[in-house]
């Protein structure tokens, strides 16, 4: 039996190489994070199947979601960092 991990998104990464040092797991993509319009019609044709958010909080406060990969990290992300650790969630940074 597989476990279904969700997984919210912060940034520009491609999703299959954020998460594939683990294929044993099934990953389901609930949540992108998108700063601006343009952003967002991009990451909705990206990736139809996860809810568009313009607030990093409705990431990081949403209980379901187990995983955040923070993509492409600047030093203002530092507290983003802090904040979803801090949510006791797991981080994959890269």
């Amino acid at each position: 039996m597989s476990t279904i991990i969700n997984v919210g998104l912060i940034g520009s990464a491609v999703l299959e190489e954020a998460l594939a040092t683990d294929r044993s797991e099934n990953f389901n993509l609930k949540k992108v994070f998108a700063g601006d319009k343009v952003t967002a019609g991009i990451a909705k044709t990206q990736y139809p199947q996860a809810e568009i958010v313009n607030d990093i909080k409705a990431i990081i406060e949403d209980a379901g979601i187990e995983l955040v990969i923070l993509s492409a990290p600047t030093s203002k992300d530092s507290k983003v960092l802090q904040h979803i650790l801090e949510a006791g969630k797991k981080v994959r940074i890269i």
